[in-house]
């Protein structure tokens, strides 16, 4: 059985000059299902995804959470929000100054969960991207495509309902991430990945599906 993550209902933004970012996009997303937002440079998925973690406020249109309105009266807090969802960004935002397990746990320290919880899913995640020998390492000594495997990380520590990832072209996104984050919906984490175009590496599983932008 599935329940609706999240919904949108014609999504509109518009720049300063009054003209269209994002124009009439809708979709429903479900527990277990995934989908792909893609299109070239400039078609909106920026725009879209600031939205969607309440960055930004849509000009036109309605969107919910769990059935609960993102931007409407009786809306969902972004301190509420951002507990019950994993973000991996195109930008590492990691803590530059603290080592590869502080980084993971940090995801997990406003979710109120117990210390031994913590650490149990903290190693977890480590283990899953390869990172256990790294754990202790500073954050400063890891490569570009390690830091995006530890990005990948904090978000499977959280193990939150519903996952968001903004990908680069670069490979380790399209062929380690990507079918990494496809796998999360069978264990019915609703994902929605945002790419210039769908990696060839990741299954063709029957939830999946794709929104193009122009």
């Amino acid at each position: 059985m599935t329940d609706e993550l999240l919904r949108l209902e014609n999504i509109g933004c518009l720049n300063d000059r009054g003209l269209p970012l994002v124009e009439q996009v809708s979709f429903v997303l479900n527990t277990g299902g995934i989908l792909w937002v893609t299109g070239p440079v400039g078609s909106g998925k920026t725009t879209l995804l600031e939205v969607l973690i309440k960055e930004r406020r849509p000009d036109v249109g309605k969107l919910s959470f769990r059935r609960q309105p993102l931007w409407d009266r009786g809306c969902i807090k972004r301190s509420q929000l951002r507990r019950q969802i994993g973000v991996i960004f195109q930008e590492d935002y990691l803590l530059t100054e603290h080592t590869v397990f502080e980084n993971t746990a940090a995801a997990l320290q406003f979710t109120g969960c117990s210390r031994s919880v913590l650490r149990d899913q903290t190693y977890q995640a480590l283990a899953e991207v390869g990172f256990t020998a790294k754990a202790e390492q500073g954050v400063h000594l890891l490569s570009s495509s390690e830091k995006r495997l530890l990005s990948l990380a904090r978000v499977l520590a959280k193990m939150a309902p519903l996952v968001i990832a903004d990908l680069n072209t670069c490979e380790v996104d399209q062929k380690v991430i990507a079918p990494r984050l496809e796998t999360l919906a069978s264990y019915g984490c609703g994902v929605l990945i945002f790419s210039k175009q769908r990696s060839q590496a990741t299954p063709q599983a029957p939830v999946t599906a794709e929104l193009m932008l122009r």
